[in-house]
């Protein structure tokens, strides 16, 4: 929100500012110490290594911590969803064996601390969850070639919307640190949220299994704060004592999803070649 006020051009303006102490020199170190450790762990990968995996099995691990990253058997197309965060509904173009292909990476960055979290204030928070994709990123472009542009199109999404008796949803505590997983048992599917947003909860639901189709959901609720939460659900309702994702959604949360039309924005493979091997 902009708050204007208005002062003649007679007045002379008068400002006043609350004294703020300065934080501690202990403070002042530690906030010193986790900007040079995000710094660090968000930097490009010092060494990579790609070698071309021959497994059909449409079976993939990543697991990238303190600086290493390690993948296997995973298709070029799929690594972009994790660089960029983006689903696979909304990335078009590229080449064909970007989806056929897989391949195994071994990266590492030197000089990597590990990060607590919950250390983090949240403008640092904010800033490395921002950044903390890069170093897959620029692999992705140094070594594949990746370019890509954003651009809007028509396409159907599910829009998450507020149902009519309003949310159910408990807001989060503002100095929590956010902690939200999703686990499936056979046909069912829980998400469990400590300060989710409604963006972050129409990603996953454009990821996870419901039953009916492919369609993206893009948030629009209308909701930027943080919440906490429990929402289960089936993918196939008749064999579980669970309901389905839309039924969930209204008796558990408060939201709606309709099936609508729009401008979405997607992801263009502009450009993508097979990486030498080393």
């Amino acid at each position: 929100m902009i708050l204007l006020s208005a002062m003649s051009m007679a007045e002379s303006p008068i400002s006043y500012q609350k004294a703020v102490a300065p934080p501690l020199p202990s403070q002042q170190a530690t906030n010193s110490l986790l900007d040079s450790q995000i710094v660090a762990s968000t930097a490009p990968f010092d060494v990579a290594t790609i070698k071309q995996n021959g497994n059909t099995v449409d079976s993939a691990r990543i697991h990238s911590i303190d600086g290493n990253l390690t993948v296997e058997n995973m298709t070029p197309e799929l690594l972009i969803q994790i660089a960029y965060d983006v689903p696979a509904e909304i990335i078009v173009g590229g080449p064909a064996w970007m989806k056929q292909k897989r391949f195994d990476i071994h990266a590492k960055t030197d000089g990597v601390v590990p990060i607590e979290e919950w250390k983090l204030s949240k403008e640092q928070r904010e800033i490395y969850e921002s950044k903390k994709r890069v170093p897959m990123q620029k692999l992705l472009e140094d070594r594949f070639q990746l370019k890509t542009h954003f651009e809007e199109r028509p396409a159907p999404f599910y829009a998450l919307t507020i149902d009519k008796g309003g949310i159910k949803m408990k807001p989060s505590d503002p100095s929590g640190v956010p902690a939200n997983s999703a686990f499936r048992r056979l046909t069912e599917v829980k998400i469990t949220a400590k300060g989710m947003t409604m963006d972050k909860l129409a990603e996953l639901l454009t990821h996870a299994p419901n039953g009916d189709s492919n369609h993206i959901v893009l948030n629009k609720t209308g909701l930027t704060e943080h919440y906490d939460f429990d929402l289960i659900w089936s993918d196939n309702p008749e064999t579980s004592d669970a309901p389905s994702l839309f039924t969930a959604l209204r008796e558990q949360l408060g939201l709606r999803a309709m099936l609508e039309k729009g401008a979405v924005k997607v992801m263009v493979i502009d450009h993508l070649e097979m990486p030498p091997e080393n």
